[in-house]
């Protein structure tokens, strides 16, 4: 009876360890794959990440959702290079991802919990006005020349920009918040992952999908966008959903918005 037992916990630890290995690769992959421009690289990911996918069908249904994330951004990449720009870089990894689950309305509710809003308004407050002071840090220690993340924002006129920056706001924030905290994390979570590991795999994923164009970028911006990540992943938990991070999200990328603006009349 003992070696029953046994082997049965045996057999679900396994299941369950091989679930989060299946589950971080694609999550590290698809966020590699967005800063990867060489197509060998990418095709070789393209057929780990599909190995991935075809094991994880046997396996939890998270993981299958995160492979196929994984896999639909870097066939997004390979072959609509021209439509290679945000916001489809997100949306259509995350919309492949969502449609998989359409049908199992638990997996949405685990993985993107809405949470508590109105009791965390100050924690909401704080750590915007920390990060958009750490940004402004950044902005005048390194000056960076912004050109990668000029060139996806369209030509306006004076009496747009704060329409687009509010949209842009609005919209990369719930993009961003839906794929890191919610399909990433939520997904580690829902595997019974420390929630701690869960958060550092996530924010490093946010992390690596802004070194190259994502504001802050660079070495530096990977240090910055990497505490950024941990600390919106922290109000997930904190807050047991996605309102408090997401609304946070909004503040900081309202700044950001305004920076490239400023940025984009000042080298007219």
């Amino acid at each position: 009876m003992d070696t029953f037992v046994n082997d049965n916990l045996v057999k679900v630890l396994r299941a369950r360890y091989s679930a989060i290995a299946i589950a971080t690769i694609s999550i590290l992959l698809f966020s590699i794959s967005l800063v990867v421009r060489e197509p060998a690289y990418l095709f070789a990911f393209a057929i780990f990440q599909t190995a991935l996918l075809l094991i994880s069908i046997s396996n939890k249904f998270i993981c299958v959702a995160l492979s196929a994330l994984g896999l639909s951004a870097i066939l997004f990449k390979l072959f609509f290079i021209n439509l290679y720009f945000w916001p489809f870089i997100l949306y259509i990894p995350l919309f492949s991802s969502l449609l998989l689950m359409l049908n199992f309305t638990n997996s949405i509710c685990c993985t993107l919990p809405l949470g508590e809003l109105k009791n965390h308004l100050a924690l909401i407050f704080l750590i915007s006005l920390g990060s958009i002071s750490v940004l402004t840090v950044w902005v005048e220690v390194f000056k960076p020349d912004l050109y990668l993340q000029r060139e996806v924002i369209p030509e306006s006129y004076p009496w747009m920009i704060f329409p687009m920056v509010l949209g842009f706001a609005i919209f990369n924030a719930a993009l961003e918040e839906l794929v890191y905290r919610g399909l990433l994390q939520g997904g580690l979570l829902s595997l019974s992952l420390n929630p701690f590991l869960a958060n550092c795999i996530q924010a490093l994923a946010f992390a690596i999908a802004h070194f190259e164009a994502g504001f802050p970028s660079g070495t530096s911006g990977l240090v910055l966008t990497l505490s950024y990540g941990l600390l919106l992943g922290w109000m997930r938990n904190y807050s047991a959903g996605l309102l408090t991070p997401y609304f946070t999200h909004i503040i900081t990328d309202i700044f950001i918005g305004c920076v490239l603006m400023l940025n984009i009349f000042v080298n007219v």
